[in-house]
C-alpha cells in the first residue's frame, strides 16, 4: 500500500476534525506534495473540545516513509497542531518545506516525530529525519514553533534557511535526538 496526496490551488478550512488526516499502516510510502494551499482552522471539534485536531496530519506505521514537499502553502489557526508528521517502524521523514506559514495553532505549529512507536524504549527503532526548511514562518504557537524529535536509531538532519520561529507560547526550534543517531542542524 501507500499513499499520494497532492493538493495545488486548495483550501482545507473550518473542520471540525483535521484538515487532512492521512494514515497508512502497512508497508508503504505516504508522499505529500503541496503547492497555493492552505490548512487552516481546522480542529476546534465543538463534539469533543478537549481532543482539538491537526491542520495536516500524516501517520505512517510499519516500513514504510514519509516523503512530504510544500511550497507556499499554509497551516494556521488549527486547534493542535499546523503539521504533523508522525512515522513509525523502519522508515524515514523526508523532504521540504518552501515558502510554508504555521502560525497561531494551539499545538505546535509544526510537529515532526519519527520512530515514535520508540519514544519509550519498547522497540529499536530505525530511520531518520532529513528536511530543509526555506522561508518557513513558524510563529505564535501555543507550544513550540517547530518540534523535531527522532527516538530510534536514526539521524536527526536540518538545514535551515531564512526562516522565523518566533513568539511562540514554547520554543521557536526544540529538537531531541533521543536514540544512537546523530543530531545535525
Amino acid at each position: 500500500g501507500g499513499i499520494t496526496c497532492v493538493a495545488r490551488d486548495s483550501e482545507v478550512g473550518e473542520n471540525a476534525g483535521d484538515g487532512i488526516e492521512l494514515i497508512e499502516e502497512g508497508t508503504g510510502d505516504v508522499f505529500v506534495d503541496t503547492r497555493d494551499s492552505s490548512f487552516d482552522d481546522n480542529g476546534t471539534q465543538p463534539q469533543a473540545p478537549d481532543q482539538p485536531e491537526d491542520g495536516f496530519d500524516v501517520q505512517e506505521a510499519d516500513a514504510g516513509s514519509i516523503d512530504v514537499r510544500s511550497v507556499s502553502s499554509t497551516a494556521t489557526g488549527n486547534g493542535d497542531a499546523g503539521l504533523d508528521l508522525q512515522e513509525e517502524g523502519a522508515g524515514d521523514i523526508r523532504g521540504s518545506l518552501s515558502e510554508f506559514v504555521a502560525s497561531n495553532n494551539g499545538g505546535e505549529n509544526i510537529k515532526i516525530s519519527e520512530d515514535a512507536d520508540a519514544e519509550g524504549g519498547a522497540v529499536p527503532g530505525a530511520g531518520g529525519i532529513s528536511l530543509t526548511f526555506s522561508h518557513v514562518t513558524a510563529d505564535g504557537s501555543q507550544a513550540d514553533g517547530v518540534q523535531l524529535r527522532e527516538f530510534g536509531a536514526g539521524d536527526l538532519i536540518a538545514q535551515i534557511q531564512d526562516s522565523d520561529f518566533s513568539d511562540n507560547a514554547g520554543d521557536g526550534l526544540n529538537l531531541l535526538q533521543a536514540g544512537v543517531g546523530r543530531g545535525t542542524v
